[in-house]
């Protein structure tokens, strides 16, 4: 029974963490720079070469992006209150 709550928890708990879908499709503008932040750092993530270590450093700056956005979807669903969802 432990290992079934232990289970439980590890998959719900990062389901609580991140935004629901429900928030990104309230805001699709924010839901599609997610999506092509995320192909783009695909793309770079597949490089034959570092430039210098420059590519690695755009997909840091696209992590922080990511990261910003995931947080501005969970804000909104946070305060819907002050965040209303887009053409509202």
């Amino acid at each position: 029974m432990k290992k079934l709550y232990l289970y439980a928890f590890a998959f719900i708990l990062p389901l609580s963490l991140t935004p629901s879908a429900r928030a990104a499709d309230e805001h699709p503008t924010i839901a599609h720079a997610i999506a092509s932040l995320e192909h783009t750092k695909q793309e770079l993530e597949g490089g034959e070469h570092g430039f210098g270590g420059h590519r690695s450093k755009a997909i840091e700056h696209i992590d922080s992006a990511l990261k910003e956005l995931h947080e501005a979807l969970q804000y909104a669903q946070d305060h819907p209150d002050e965040v209303k969802p887009a053409g509202k």
